[in-house]
């Protein structure tokens, strides 16, 4: 096994943490994540370079070029971030090789892909805006005739606006929360998911490689 440096058990955990309160019912940004990788078991570095050569993915092309293969193993990792007025996405790409201890001239590597992404959950959104909506129309209502008399129609009509803008502006300031405060949390799923799938291990608050 070859220790994982740049993985650490601590990011795990914030990532559970994470976990456990994200897309809470009253949420109204949906938060999910995506997942690809690659492994290469008992590869030269020739045969990896050759691969690489071979990919239509420019981006991951280019992120695989520039392993040099020296040494026992090396990892290298790449964020990008964007974020807009309803959506926000982390991106990472990541690799780690090791050389085989049987075999030093051939090496096990897992190249790894994962976007965090939070965006509107449009059915809450909608929902959101309907009830602003019925509020004002509802507070109009229940002024009856009587209300409307006594502060007239039009001023009727602009106390059910208010209340209905009010509900809006409080979900777009709802929503704008939920996006500043979303952290970036990929490393930790990446540990999560890979020692799920044996691809990594824990032992001794330490990652560890285990193709």
């Amino acid at each position: 096994m070859s220790e994982v440096k740049d993985l650490t058990v601590n990011e795990l955990e914030d990532y559970k943490n994470h976990a456990r309160n994200m897309n809470g019912f009253f949420d109204l940004m949906y938060e999910y994540f995506e997942l690809s990788y690659d492994t290469y078991k008992g590869y030269t570095a020739a045969e990896i370079r050759a691969e690489v050569e071979e990919l239509y993915d420019q981006d991951k092309k280019k992120f695989l070029r520039e392993l040099k293969f020296r040494g026992e193993g090396r990892s290298k990792i790449i964020q990008t971030s964007n974020s807009g007025l309803a959506s926000r996405r982390y991106s990472k790409m990541f690799a780690v090789y090791a050389q085989r201890q049987n075999d030093p001239t051939k090496y096990d590597m897992i190249f790894v892909r994962v976007n965090q992404i939070k965006e509107i959950d449009v059915s809450k959104l909608s929902a959101c805006i309907l009830g602003s909506a019925a509020a004002g129309i509802a507070l109009g209502l229940a002024l009856g005739p009587v209300g409307w008399a006594v502060i007239g129609t039009k001023a009727a009509i602009g106390v059910g606006a208010a209340v209905a803008g009010g509900g809006l502006a409080a979900t777009a300031a709802k929503s704008n929360s939920e996006l500043t405060n979303m952290p970036d949390v990929i490393t930790g799923y990446i540990v999560n998911q890979l020692e799920q799938k044996r691809i990594l291990s824990i032992a001794n608050q330490a990652v560890y490689l285990t193709l």
